[in-house]
């Protein structure tokens, strides 16, 4: 956004594509200051994440205001929610915090990202968390890093636990992360798509252990075709934890990654299109 407006626009009233005029201006319920990184959207609440270390939610009458001691000097760069009163957020303090939004100064548990020296070259080390995304089950937390790693955590009794650290993919920052909705919406805790500054988006398949035994295999939704497509200078790997499926060469770095019910993704970047990738489903 890179200001310190936030816009809420109804789309059952857009008569154009391209919406010029919001329904409604909430800059001033969200008592913003600060620029604003990122928002979710959860059962009537909105939060945004802000330069001023803080996540702000207003559900329509109230506001908080989540922030602790210990993120207060730093960006909260992204935030997510898990259900309507749970929050996963991260900065530039190189941590994820998982808040309760009733106790809005003190998170439910805290996970400090550890330095892993197969990323790529970055300023700050550990990595700073750039993004985050939950499963469909809402079991899984992936938090995409500045050193183009990805950390799997889980919550086990309100603790943040970290299960994984995908590797060797990208080569710099990643951007954006999304659990495709391929096939069933249940199932898909097993599949996961990064894109990165590097101009590059993965798909990655999570091992049942932590996805969980019902979940499906991505081999059963995607094209066996499709898999283990080459792209040029990628080497993939496959570890007991994960297994980088494919990539695709978007070449332009991207800001963010969101699937179609159907079998597409859409992939926003540093210019002013927006690219959409049909992606070959099993039996399609």
């Amino acid at each position: 956004m890179e200001d310190t407006t936030i816009f809420e626009y109804d789309l059952r009233r857009a008569e154009t594509p391209i919406l010029m005029q919001p329904t409604h201006d909430l800059t001033d319920s969200f008592q913003l200051t600060e620029e604003v990184n990122q928002i979710s959207f959860s059962k009537g609440r909105i939060s945004s994440a802000d330069d001023g270390g803080a996540v702000r939610i207003w559900d329509g009458a109230k506001l908080r205001v989540l922030q602790s001691e210990r993120s207060s000097p730093f960006l909260m760069t992204c935030c997510s929610f898990r259900s309507g009163d749970q929050l996963a957020s991260g900065g530039t303090d190189c941590n994820i915090y998982l808040w309760d939004i009733g106790r809005p100064h003190k998170p439910l548990d805290t996970i400090s990202i550890t330095r892993d020296d197969t990323g790529a070259n970055q300023v700050c080390n550990p990595p700073m968390v750039q993004t985050l995304a939950w499963s469909p089950s809402r079991r899984l937390l992936a938090t995409g890093l500045g050193d183009g790693t990805i950390s799997i955590t889980t919550v086990v009794k309100k603790k943040l636990i970290e299960l994984a650290r995908l590797r060797n993919g990208h080569s710099d920052s990643v951007a954006s992360l999304c659990f495709p909705k391929f096939g069933s919406p249940n199932s898909n805790d097993r599949l996961l798509a990064s894109a990165g500054t590097d101009g590059l988006i993965f798909f990655w398949e999570l091992n049942g252990t932590m996805a969980g035994k019902s979940s499906q295999e991505p081999s059963r939704v995607l094209s066996p075709e499709l898999l283990r497509k080459e792209v040029e200078d990628i080497e993939f790997t496959s570890k007991e934890e994960y297994d980088l499926l494919f990539g695709i060469p978007h070449q332009a770095k991207a800001n963010w990654i969101v699937s179609a019910l159907s079998d597409t993704i859409f992939v926003a970047d540093v210019t002013s299109e927006i690219t959409g990738y049909r992606i070959p489903l099993k039996n399609s």
